[in-house]
């Protein structure tokens, strides 16, 4: 199988829109419609395209500007993550395309302290919380 190259695939779309913000969440989610099984190394699940368009909808609907967005990343069994990098503290969020579940984890880098959490993203609840955790450590003096 052949491998995807994000890079290039980016460079189709800045040629398109004339400026490609790697964290735009839609676009790296509609990029990811273009990995096939085998992407990684002849390894690697395909994102689910109908997950995918769940997860577009869902992001547009709920996450909207009000806090830092996420860098998006295909995982190799065919979720997707999203990881937020806030001064000292780490933020991943790995999501089941399928069941419309996510694990969360946050840490303190300097502290070592940790929370996980798992929501469900079919309820509007869930994405409160979430920006609610990601605008608290956008906070000043949060470090």
């Amino acid at each position: 199988m052949q491998k995807v190259n994000l890079d290039v695939d980016k460079e189709t779309i800045e040629g398109r829109s004339g400026l490609l913000d790697t964290m735009h969440v839609p676009t790296r989610l509609e990029e990811f419609k273009k990995i096939e099984n085998g992407w990684l190394d002849g390894d690697g699940m395909a994102p689910d395209h109908e997950g995918l368009d769940w997860l577009i909808g869902a992001f547009k609907s709920h996450f909207h500007d009000e806090a830092m967005p996420p860098r998006t990343y295909p995982t190799e069994d065919g979720r997707v993550r999203m990881e937020w990098s806030i001064k000292n503290n780490a933020m991943i969020l790995e999501i089941d395309l399928t069941t419309h579940t996510s694990d969360w984890l946050w840490f303190d880098r300097i502290s070592s302290d940790d929370h996980e959490r798992n929501l469900d993203l079919d309820k509007p609840s869930s994405w409160k919380w979430l920006i609610s955790e990601v605008r608290d450590k956008e906070a000043p003096g949060d470090e």
